[in-house]
Parts: C-alpha cells; structure tokens; sequence
C-alpha cells in the first residue's frame, strides 16, 4: 500500500517500461483543477512512456499550469471544436446560487470553491475578508486593490492571470465586476453578508 501519491507516482516511475497512453476528458473540469491533483499528472507526463491525450473546456485553461508543469506536460495544441449547442453545460447556470438561501446556498459556494485552485481560493478569500471590514461600507472592492494585495501575497503575476479568476467567479455566480462612473472597476460579491461570515467560520474551523 501507498502512503502518499508521491510514493505511487514513483512506483510508476521505476516500474513501467511500455508505452501506457492516458486519455482524460476535460483536464481542466471540477474534479481535476486542484494543485495536487495537477502536479501529479505532470509528474507522469514526465516519463517517457507516458504519453497523455486531453480535452481542455475553458479558453483559459493553460493557466492552471506553471512553467515546471507545461515542460512536463509538452502540450501540442489542437483546436477541435464540435461546434456542438452547449445546451446541457448551460441548463443550470442560473440555478446554483442566486436562487438559493441560507445554507444551501453556502453549501453550493464551499463546493463550488473546493473545485478550485489554492490560488483561486486565496483570492476569494481576500475579497470576502474586505466586503466584510466595518470600515468598507461600500461592500465591494475595486479590481486594482485586488490585483495589489494578490500580487504582493504572489498568488498572481499578472492582471491576465487575476482577470482569468474573476472569470471564473463571474461564471459561478459568485461576483459581479461593475465599472463605476469614476472609471474604477469594481467588484461585487453575489452572496449575502450572513453566508459570508459562515464562509469564514468555516475557515477557521478548518484550520
């Protein structure tokens, strides 16, 4: 038995010497963005014998991955749209979480966020922390002030990076980005101020 993944992520290593082809449908979905779970991958696309062929959902999906990951990886892009209705993928976009109270709707936000990045959860949480300050009583927070404090806490490099994430907020219905009349973009949070704080205490019990 393994104790740890890196352990059988080694077995793999000294043990396989034929050719083993993984083929995994949408790399960048729910159950595989985690940093772990990524690392992983790329640690097998490492090996010579191994040779992964995956689908990508999200235009922005080669940010998941750092550059130790893509020199793993050595993507070779293809662009393969079936041009195929999204009907089913936007069946239930509008049900999740604006329609909900209480703690179905805070069940919904922590699954939503298990599904993402440690990055992704860390910008969440330092807008969540600031809607919630006293001294904010605009309960929002502009996107440079954002883009400031991640940069400074190194979980983005860039605005590129940062506009990818609130994407994917926008697209879960946790945010809303507003350009304000002074010019400021601004950002709202979508959940009410009592399943915030659930959020955080949450959190903390975690921890």
């Amino acid at each position: 038995m393994f104790k740890t993944p890196d352990e059988q992520l080694n077995a793999i290593n000294q043990n396989l010497n034929s050719p083993l082809y993984l083929v995994i449908h949408n790399i960048d979905g729910n159950c595989l963005r985690d940093t772990s779970i990524q690392y992983s991958l790329s640690e097998l696309a490492s090996n010579k014998f191994i040779h992964i062929i995956a689908s990508v959902d999200h235009v922005n999906s080669s940010l998941l991955w750092d550059q130790i990951q893509n020199t793993c990886f050595k993507w070779i892009h293809f662009e393969v749209n079936t041009l195929e209705a999204y009907s089913d993928e936007i069946m239930f976009e509008n049900s999740l979480m604006l329609s909900q109270q209480g703690n179905v709707q805070l069940s919904s936000m922590i699954h939503i966020l298990k599904s993402l990045t440690q990055n992704a959860k860390n910008i969440f949480l330092i807008m969540v922390q600031h809607v919630l300050n006293k001294e904010n009583t605009k309960k929002s927070i502009t996107f440079s002030k954002l883009y400031h404090e991640c940069r400074e806490k190194f979980y983005v490099s860039n605005e590129l990076t940062l506009r990818a994430q609130l994407t994917e907020f926008i697209d879960h219905k946790l945010i809303k980005l507003k350009t304000e009349a002074d010019g400021y973009e601004t950002i709202f949070l979508l959940v009410d101020e009592k399943n915030l704080k659930l959020y955080l205490e949450d959190l903390k019990d975690k921890i």
